[in-house]
């Protein structure tokens, strides 16, 4: 994104790898550009992530992000279990850009993000769509 632009949620569609499931009305969003397929040990990598503006009032993008090992996420519920160990937050208007860094021992991984757009209207908050991405990385 450059400066004094604005990415449009209503235009744009990026996926950033080939594993994702989208629920609800679609939105646009950016991330995870350079996250490694393979990594060494506590080598370190960038999270990115951008969400364009929304044409409605009171909407916004929370976003969770985790790097679990493949065998919790392959689990009976294992789901479940990364999905109640993730915390959420918003994603502010500039993006998320946060360094990170590979497990310290060896193994495969999953990189998980779920990213709801909310829509704020009254006391109540309804979920417009939710964004739910995975990637694996071998760590070495």
């Amino acid at each position: 994104m450059k400066p004094n632009c604005r990415w449009l949620a209503k235009t744009l569609q990026v996926a950033w790898n080939d594993s994702f499931i989208d629920v609800g009305q679609d939105y646009g969003l950016i991330g995870f550009t350079s996250l490694p397929v393979l990594a060494n040990v506590k080598q370190a990598y960038w999270l990115r992530l951008f969400v364009g503006d929304d044409s409605f009032r009171g909407a916004y993008t929370d976003y969770a992000y985790a790097l679990v090992p493949l065998e919790t996420v392959l689990a009976k519920n294992g789901a479940e279990e990364v999905y109640r160990t993730l915390r959420f937050a918003p994603v502010p208007k500039q993006g998320v850009v946060a360094r990170r860094s590979s497990p310290s021992r060896p193994g495969t991984y999953a990189h998980v993000l779920v990213a709801p757009k909310i829509l704020r209207q009254g006391g109540m908050e309804v979920m417009q769509a939710n964004k739910i991405y995975t990637r694996l990385v071998q760590v070495e």
